[in-house]
């Protein structure tokens, strides 16, 4: 056991290196990588010493203690993976009937500009946008600044900023900036494609609901298909394609945003 544990810390270690070097990320978000590495070390020194120690007849921990070690670590290494293999099953749910709309949720991490995967997602919603010229885009944001001191443009002024000038035209664009968290954002996105839809002439002219797309990476698509599910919302899920490098790092974050949400229901309720 002491070898997997080796191997484990010596993988964590190599890819939070590759992430700050190669990707750019931050060395202060991915603290992970390194804790992880410095636990499963100490683990591993520590069943290497005792499984020394008792090839030399020496005192050595209770078999209990060392099976207890050894059975938290596998277990915790089998839970980590089960989940990441749900979170690839998921990662690109099937999208086949053209949106109406699609609504964008800004990733909620705290900076002071856009986010790589802010970049992204807009990049996936553009080429939709230009491949359905009917498709309208919803911007939600999730007021991520509202708690700090910075003089930016709102979120989507932003993101629509992008949008236009990728040349995306102006009517295909709706803003939604009141909401400050994901079931906000879709309760009043959804209330926005309603407005638009059943505005003017689609009023007279369609009988059907909007379809609705929620445009997120696909890491994020479970978390997303649970929330939806949760709120009993009949929306698509479209995904683009992830960064290899990238997918062991987001995957542990949406595993804790998974978590978090499920608590948050617990509390909640």
């Amino acid at each position: 056991m002491d070898f997997i544990l080796f191997g484990v810390s010596g993988m964590s270690l190599l890819y939070y290196i590759c992430l700050v070097f190669l990707k750019d990320a931050s060395w202060l978000t991915q603290m992970y990588w390194p804790v992880s590495t410095v636990v499963f070390l100490l683990a591993a020194i520590i069943l290497r010493i005792d499984r020394k120690r008792k090839q030399q007849d020496l005192l050595c921990m209770p078999l209990e203690l060392r099976v207890a070690i050894s059975t938290s670590f596998l277990l915790y290494l089998i839970l980590i993976i089960c989940f990441s293999m749900v979170i690839l099953l998921f990662s690109h749910p099937e999208c086949a009937e053209t949106a109406d709309y699609l609504l964008m949720i800004e990733n909620n991490d705290v900076e002071t500009s856009l986010t790589e995967i802010d970049y992204d997602m807009l990049d996936i919603g553009i080429q939709y946008l230009n491949d359905h010229p009917e498709t309208k885009i919803v911007l939600s944001g999730s007021s991520r600044f509202s708690d700090l001191d910075v003089d930016d443009e709102k979120v989507q002024d932003m993101m629509k900023k992008y949008l236009m000038e990728a040349g995306i035209s102006n009517s295909r664009i709706i803003t939604e900036e009141i909401s400050s968290s994901i079931r906000q954002n879709i309760v009043y996105g959804y209330a926005y494609i309603l407005v638009d839809w059943y505005r003017g002439q689609n009023a007279y002219e369609e009988t059907r609901n909007p379809v609705v797309a929620v445009l997120t990476e696909p890491a994020a698509a479970l978390r997303y298909s649970i929330i939806l599910q949760d709120m009993q919302r009949e929306m698509k899920i479209l995904t683009g394609k992830e960064n290899l490098l990238a997918w062991p790092a987001r995957i542990m974050e949406e595993i804790e945003l998974i978590i978090r949400y499920h608590l948050d229901e617990q509390l909640a309720s």
